[in-house]
């Protein structure tokens, strides 16, 4: 599902968080270009993060 930020950029409903920046600045960066956002919102929805390392999925370990 998609919804629609604060200032009109498309957000997807069911992630963990979100940032609606606006570019600051482009940066090339060889056969790259490095964007650079200002933040002007965010939005944290909780739940577990998926974790991929070394072409396997995983978890992050508890703490304590």
């Amino acid at each position: 599902d998609v919804v629609y930020g604060e200032y009109g950029v498309p957000l997807l409903s069911r992630v963990m968080a979100w940032l609606d920046c606006k570019t600051y600045q482009v940066v090339d960066a060889g056969d790259h270009s490095v964007f650079i956002g200002e933040v002007l919102s965010t939005q944290i929805n909780g739940g577990e993060p998926l974790l991929y390392f070394n072409r396997k999925w995983g978890a992050f370990a508890s703490q304590g």
